[in-house]
């Protein structure tokens, strides 16, 4: 999937919403080999590759922002080892992923400009079934 940049999209967790700047969500599907004889092709005598979707995963990486007064919670995401629930946003009109969650890698930084605000980056990776829309 493709990066996204603006400043349209936020991410809703842990009562908070923390604004994205950058954004490379992934699918991640792990396949296996489901060939067999029908995959044989007779006129080029060749035996055709073919795979199935055992189990899909999804993780995005992120940049953004958030001000600790209206999102205290997000902090507590750095040290959480329970899956926790998100909702991606790519734009206030839709909704790109919704689930459970942990959070594989996580930095922080005071901004000097705006001191209340916190920029954060880190990548999200799915726990179970995800709504994708």
């Amino acid at each position: 999937m493709a990066k996204q940049t603006g400043k349209s999209g936020y991410i809703t967790v842990q009562g908070g919403r923390i604004e994205v700047t950058k954004l490379s969500p992934k699918a991640k599907p792990s396949l296996v080999d489901s060939t067999d004889s029908g995959n044989y092709d007779p006129a080029t005598d060749m035996l055709y590759e073919d795979n199935l979707v055992a189990k899909m995963g999804y993780e995005f990486a992120f940049e953004g922002n958030f001000y600790e007064s209206t999102s205290p919670g997000i902090y507590a995401l750095a040290h959480n080892n329970a899956p926790f629930a998100a909702q991606l946003f790519r734009n206030v009109n839709n909704k790109m992923y919704d689930g459970l969650w942990l959070l594989e890698s996580c930095e922080t930084e005071v901004s000097i400009r705006d001191p209340a605000m916190t920029n954060i980056k880190g990548t999200f990776k799915s726990c179970g079934i995800i709504t994708v829309s």
